[in-house]
C-alpha cells in the first residue's frame, strides 16, 4: 500500500491485473496514460475503494492521475 496525501494505492508498484484506489471522493476522475502520453483508460471513482482492471493494458510503465494526484506504476 502506498499513500499520497489522502489517496491510497493498494498493490502499487508492480501491477499484474488490478489497481485499487482508496481514500478518493466518489466521482473523482481517474486516467491512465502510457509512456508515450496516450490516454489508455479513464473512469470516475465510486464510494469506498475503486478497483481498476489493468488486464487490458500491455506490460509497461504507466502514469495514473486521480484528481490532482499523479503516480507511476509498472504493469507486468
Amino acid at each position: 500500500t502506498r499513500r499520497s496525501s489522502d489517496l491510497e494505492i493498494f498493490d502499487a508498484g508492480n501491477i499484474q491485473g488490478k489497481l485499487n484506489l482508496g481514500g478518493v471522493p466518489a466521482g473523482t476522475p481517474v486516467s491512465i496514460f502510457d509512456s508515450n502520453g496516450r490516454q489508455r483508460f479513464s473512469t470516475k471513482t465510486s464510494e469506498g475503494d475503486t478497483p481498476i482492471d489493468t488486464s487490458m493494458l500491455p506490460s509497461g510503465i504507466y502514469i495514473a492521475k486521480a484528481g490532482k494526484t499523479v503516480f507511476q506504476f509498472i504493469k507486468k
